[in-house]
């Protein structure tokens, strides 16, 4: 896969072949998934491009930690790339088709305020109510949607690739660090492994938190991509945070590090 950036295979080198070539199958989802049609319109890049920059980020974090890479093992590292990869698919969940997931989602604790999500609002997609429920309750439709895809072995064949490729042994911890990527208090999430001897999976959805939110400046926008467009407010003021925000990672080589957050000014 001669797209992987550096950031990528840094990580995927921590791991054996087996396990490497299962991210790189998780990675090809992630990236036929956010080919679709965006159900989400007009929001920022949550697709390949935002999970490669997530991994640099991830990468960034480990390597404050002094033994840089030897803070993760390799199944934890296993567990963050998975993360890095299907953190957002929820947000290109399409419920009237999977009902099931909405379900399940609900089981883990979103909310839908009621909004009928089973059938479109017309030809176009989702209306912008839909839209936006489905935004705020993203982090536990990815996590659902990874729970109905791993169980739906035979199933649909891109599902397979989350159902072969995860372990069964660490397929609840991929669930709970995508559950707890957003909104859910961090504190939440169990410090152990379900069925490993790992200690650290808070450690590992911090890791995949951080990176996701320090993926907020102008690389990831073109505002004037969407200046002129008639999207709702919310979204375009989103855009623009992006577009004048500068993330700079600084103290680098001293043991401390600080990444700072630069407005700049309209």
């Amino acid at each position: 896969m001669s797209d992987l950036t550096k950031y990528e295979k840094f990580l995927i080198d921590k791991i054996d072949n087996n396990k490497g070539d299962n991210i790189k199958s998780l990675r090809d989802f992630t990236k036929r998934i956010w080919d679709n049609p965006r159900i989400i319109t007009y929001f920022t890049d949550h697709g390949l491009g935002h999970s490669q920059r997530v991994a640099k980020r991830a990468v960034e974090i480990i390597k404050t930690h002094p033994k840089k890479h030897k803070s993760l093992e390799e199944d934890e590292l296993f567990v963050l790339l998975a993360g890095i990869y299907l953190h957002d698919i929820g947000m290109q969940c399409d419920i009237s088709k999977f009902p099931k997931i909405k379900k399940i989602a609900e089981e883990m604790g979103a909310n839908f305020n009621n909004i009928d999500l089973s059938k479109k609002e017309d030809y176009s997609g989702y209306s912008k109510d839909q839209q936006y429920i489905i935004r705020e309750n993203h982090h536990y439709l990815s996590a659902a949607y990874i729970k109905y895809a791993w169980y739906d072995k035979g199933g649909d064949g891109l599902h397979n690739k989350i159902s072969y490729s995860i372990d069964k042994f660490l397929i609840s911890d991929v669930i709970d660090i995508c559950k707890f990527h957003s909104k859910l208090s961090i504190d939440d999430c169990k410090i152990n492994f379900d069925r490993k001897g790992s200690n650290k999976k808070r450690r590992v959805a911090a890791i995949l938190r951080l990176a996701d939110e320090m993926d907020a400046d102008s690389k990831r926008v073109d505002y004037k991509a969407i200046e002129s467009c008639d999207i709702p407010p919310k979204n375009k003021r989103h855009w623009y945070l992006h577009d004048n925000t500068i993330l700079e990672l600084e103290g680098k080589g001293k043991g401390v590090y600080t990444f700072c957050q630069k407005i700049m000014p309209p």
